[in-house]
């Protein structure tokens, strides 16, 4: 059975979340809750794209946009007016931090077979199969903190996710920070230079599936985000095709890391590239197999006496700076 219960359990000690709700009824109590806004959203259009001619080809005013788009003047505006919220309170944060870990604690695993015909135990989260459905509060608090662990923003031109499962998130991630975004396909489109790379990874045994990318140039520096990472492998599907594409990886981010299965270790030793995270799991013993828990939440490089505050309302040593080890 799927536990889609959106709550931390209580021996825990990580908040108010009321236990057994999920669905509408968690919804309606986030609404009831919310008393903090963390969007101040700007509902003008942005000067690069007024003026534009309506009737010429696709291809230019696209190019043509995009150049504008991210200009630096353009990207300042979209980034301080449209997407990012003023400089968060200790209680933001620690609500975000809250909601954050009440999606992957406590999920009642399922076994499934992937990479290497080896048994992994899967568990579904709002944040990467939308079990129960991903709450605009919740997105926030991920938008929010990614903050602290996406240093590359401004130098990037694209962002790159792929479509499976957590492409709400990688969405709402990407719009956030302001960049033009291409997720990765699972079916092939047709379209010229488009580019396949097999993947396997815990739930897709090799030679089962593709990944196809379009929309990623050799002169693109990349931003790549994922939901989760287990085994690592769409992680280095995604980063083969970037390469093939031509273009440079600034950074990978993930919200979620299964240690059990050590995909960060996995992605460095087959492309060299380090991973940040913003929360690690593992697993536990139920009463009809696993469940998993939270044993670690990374602030990145949160301000030390920002990160000490926010400590302060969590177990002892559960959130640390950083995005996590460079190899685990």
């Amino acid at each position: 059975m799927i536990c889609n219960r959106f709550a931390v359990k209580s021996d825990t000690h990580l908040g108010p979340y009321p236990l057994g709700f999920h669905g509408s009824q968690l919804g309606r109590w986030l609404r009831l809750q919310s008393s903090i806004d963390l969007f101040k959203l700007n509902q003008g259009i942005p000067t690069a794209l007024q003026g534009q001619p309506v009737f010429e080809d696709g291809r230019n005013r696209v190019s043509r946009l995009r150049s504008n788009i991210l200009s630096p003047q353009t990207r300042h505006h979209n980034m301080e007016r449209n997407f990012v919220p003023d400089e968060p309170s200790i209680a933001q944060l620690v609500r975000a931090v809250k909601f954050l870990v009440a999606d992957f604690d406590g999920r009642q695993t399922s076994r499934v077979t992937g990479t290497g015909g080896r048994p992994f135990e899967f568990f579904p989260t709002a944040i990467t199969d939308n079990i129960p459905p991903l709450h605009p509060e919740l997105s926030r608090a991920v938008c929010l903190l990614s903050r602290y662990h996406l240093k590359e923003v401004a130098a990037a031109t694209v962002g790159v996710g792929e479509e499976d499962r957590g492409a709400m998130i990688i969405s709402d991630l990407l719009l956030f920070h302001g960049l033009p975004r291409t997720l990765a396909r699972w079916t092939p489109t047709g379209a010229p230079g488009e580019i396949r790379v097999p993947l396997a990874n815990e739930y897709v045994q090799e030679g089962s599936v593709n990944i196809y990318l379009n929309g990623v140039t050799p002169s693109d520096r990349v931003i790549l985000i994922d939901d989760l990472i287990s085994t690592g492998g769409t992680l280095v599907a995604l980063v083969k095709a970037i390469r093939e594409a031509g273009a440079q990886i600034l950074e990978i981010l993930t919200i979620g890391e299964k240690e059990e299965n050590h995909g960060r270790r996995h992605l460095l030793e087959e492309t060299g590239v380090p991973l940040k995270t913003m929360l690690v799991t593992t697993l536990t013993p139920s009463e009809i197999g696993f469940r998993s828990r939270v044993v670690q939440v990374h602030l990145g490089d949160m301000p030390a006496a920002l990160a000490e505050q926010v400590s302060e309302h969590f177990p002892a040593g559960f959130c640390r700076l950083g995005s996590g080890d460079p190899c685990s």
